[in-house]
């Protein structure tokens, strides 16, 4: 194993990786009939390549390989599938104007938008046109939690046009 400090910093494994390459060539050179072997064979792919077929092989060659880059993406997209990747059909919750919102999707759309407390996750209706003995009225939808009494949040808009964004 190479230190830390030179497996960690780019330049120095660069350098490590051409001092093991230079060795390894230096060690080559003892084996006799090594480099001209290695030259005969790359003469001889280079002239299979050029040489002609009904097709070029260099062509054969390319095409091979496009194919096989085509294959590897496909096993990629069939076998390794992204976990966070989120599709529409798995949003189905969200958060707007401080109240939690959740609906189904069915063959014309979304469905069953139901609101539900933030704070103890229990349904809640809406109350329209909140005013009082005390406030003027207001256009708008107050929603009160009756499970934990903790929420109580006026909207200005109405339920239909919250509805609607979702």
């Amino acid at each position: 194993m190479l230190p830390k400090f030179i497996s960690d910093h780019p330049v120095w494994s660069k350098v490590a990786a051409t001092l093991i390459g230079s060795a390894i060539l230096y060690l080559a050179s003892f084996v006799p009939g090594l480099y001209p072997s290695i030259w005969n064979g790359l003469k001889k792919a280079v002239g299979w390549i050029v040489s002609s077929t009904p097709a070029p092989n260099w062509l054969l060659i390319l095409l091979s390989l496009l194919s096989l880059i085509l294959i590897i993406m496909a096993l990629c997209r069939i076998f390794i599938r992204e976990e966070h990747s989120i599709s529409e059909d798995h949003y189905t919750e969200d958060e707007f104007h401080g109240v939690r919102w959740r609906w189904r999707y069915g063959r014309s759309g979304i469905w069953s938008v139901v609101s539900f407390c933030p704070g103890c996750d229990m349904q809640i209706h809406p109350k329209s046109d909140y005013g009082g003995n005390y406030y003027p009225r207001q256009d708008g939808s107050k929603f009160t939690c009756d499970h934990c009494g903790n929420f109580d949040q006026f909207v200005s808009v109405e339920r239909h046009q919250l509805e609607d964004a979702i």
